[in-house]
């Protein structure tokens, strides 16, 4: 299916077992590939940018997948060499740490430690993500208690409400509002941790990936609650739109920063001189066949 209109594709979510049932971006990819099969696992393609798009594909809305579409060419052939690939995983990293992080932080108030990851040398080795791991810890904790400090008053509020709308609405909109920080937090979370965890094992690693979406998901709360607590009545309606109307901003903003990280990782063709003798030893390799 080489001659396949892109421009007039029109991409979905899951998986298909035939072309002509639609197709996913690595669908589209296998399609238009030399000596490929049908499916969303082509063999050309970066295992880094694969784990990514899996997720992405289907976390993005439909008119925003259509984005998509222009990288399709581009990720025909982007498998490299392990090293390079191992290199893109610690660019998703990287992406998590200094950019998602900080965004959920300075919507939530949390200037300083915002700044401060955002000013971190990049997160592209092992000794960096441990370096960079205090400042994490330290800001997922003011999180964590922003969000439960903010939680503990909506949950004051609740009582006071429940004679008035009962508590089956109350938790209503309480659920409300986790479903807003959920859709707004993980879109980005997901594919850049599924990126993240390709490759070698690094316990450095996967530390920064986990703690720097635990201090995103908090300060997303914290965004969230705020916005959700002067609601009158606290309705899951009215409580979810304020929160999903206070927590936009952001996550379209990180959207964009998403296409720009495919980018990023799609034209990753060599690993920088200057990290090419960086101590990897010492690791051991996934058990999965993720190379």
């Amino acid at each position: 299916m080489a001659d396949l209109d892109i421009d007039t594709l029109v991409l979905e979510r899951g998986k298909h077992s035939f072309a002509d049932q639609g197709m996913n971006v690595l669908e589209a990819v296998s399609a238009i590939s030399p000596n490929e099969k049908f499916g969303d696992s082509p063999r050309s393609v970066s295992p880094v940018i694969s784990a990514f798009l899996k997720e992405w594909n289907d976390a993005l809305d439909d008119e925003p997948r259509q984005e998509l579409k222009r990288f399709i060419p581009k990720i025909v052939g982007s498998i490299l060499t392990e090293d390079v690939e191992e290199f893109r995983a610690w660019l998703a990293t990287d992406w998590l740490v200094r950019v998602q992080a900080p965004a959920w932080l300075r919507a939530a108030g949390l200037l300083e430690f915002a700044q401060a990851l955002g000013e971190q040398d990049p997160v592209v080795v092992p000794d960096q993500a441990r370096a960079v791991q205090k400042l994490l810890d330290e800001a997922a904790a003011y999180a964590n208690v922003g969000a439960k400090d903010l939680s503990k008053e909506w949950g004051e509020a609740g009582e006071a409400a429940w004679a008035k709308v009962g508590p089956k609405a109350w938790e209503s909109a309480t659920n409300g509002v986790k479903m807003a920080v959920r859709r707004a937090t993980t879109i980005g979370q997901n594919a850049a941790m599924a990126a993240a965890g390709v490759g070698l094992r690094y316990a450095a690693r996967d530390a920064a990936v986990e703690v720097s979406c635990d201090a995103a998901w908090d300060a997303a709360f914290i965004v969230a609650w705020k916005a959700a607590l002067p609601v009158g009545g606290f309705t899951s309606g009215e409580a979810s739109a304020k929160a999903t109307e206070a927590l936009a901003p952001v996550a379209q903003d990180l959207e964009r920063k998403q296409f720009e990280l495919l980018d990023t990782l799609i034209n990753t063709r060599r690993v920088p001189e200057e990290y090419v003798s960086k101590d990897y030893e010492g690791q051991e390799k996934r058990t999965s066949k993720d190379f």
